[in-house]
Formats: structure tokens, C-alpha cells, sequence
């Protein structure tokens, strides 16, 4: 069937019905926003639910690598080793251990704060599409 066929059934079906173009397209905007305002509903749940919770979970697992990783290089310079080289290799390896622990807990900390971010925009268009 084409789209000029389809078209015209579509306005017999409206006509039939009793409703003018415009009382189908406010239905139908209707309808739209009512998916949207579900979609968006499901949206901030999963953030506040899942996102956010395992993201801080995370966070709480490399700050205690992080407090290992501190612990690590004042073992290090307590640890002779074999030769000067070995010894500063082994504390410089223990500080780069620490600074590693120290970027994934900023990394961790700056996607919790995008989170909540996206989550308040998501909760004004959620006001938005409810006004």
C-alpha cells in the first residue's frame, strides 16, 4: 500500500472516529510525552540504583588500593634490596603503584560527580516534561 493510500486511510479512520487532524495530533503528542516522561522516569532510577552504587563501590575498593599502595612505598624505602638500583628502582615502582591508585580514585570520583550531574538534568527534564 503506498504512503498516499495509507494516508487517506488514516483520515477516513480519524474521521470515522469524529476526530480533526489536530485532535489526533494532541493525542498522539500526548501519547509522546506520556513515553518520555516513563523513559526518563526509568533513566534516573537506573542511575541512582545501579550507576551511582557500583561507581561508589569502586571508589571504595581503590581507596583501600590506594592505602595499600601508601603502605608500599614506605615498605620500599625500609627494604634495602640488593644494590642502590634495585633499591631505587623498588621505591620508585611502589610510587608509581600509588600514583596509579591515585588516578583511578580521581577517575572514580570525577564519574560519580558526572553521574549526579546527569541525573539532576535528567530530573529537570523530568519536571519538564510533567509541567
Amino acid at each position: 500500500m503506498s504512503k498516499a493510500k495509507i494516508g487517506v486511510l488514516a483520515l477516513a479512520i480519524i474521521a470515522q472516529k469524529g476526530m480533526s487532524k489536530e485532535d489526533k495530533f494532541k493525542e498522539s503528542t500526548i501519547e509522546t510525552i506520556e513515553d518520555y516522561i516513563i523513559e526518563t522516569e526509568s533513566a534516573i532510577s537506573d542511575i541512582k540504583v545501579a550507576v551511582i552504587p557500583k561507581l561508589e563501590s569502586s571508589l571504595k575498593r581503590a581507596t583501600r588500593s590506594q592505602v595499600v599502595a601508601k603502605k608500599g612505598i614506605e615498605d620500599a624505602y625500609m627494604d634495602l634490596g640488593s644494590s642502590y638500583s634495585s633499591y631505587i628502582k623498588g621505591i620508585n615502582r611502589a610510587k608509581s603503584e600509588y600514583d596509579s591508585k591515585s588516578d583511578d580514585c580521581a577517575s572514580l570520583r570525577a564519574d560519580i560527580k558526572r553521574q549526579k550531574e546527569i541525573c539532576a538534568a535528567t530530573e529537570d527534564l523530568l519536571s519538564r516534561l510533567k509541567a
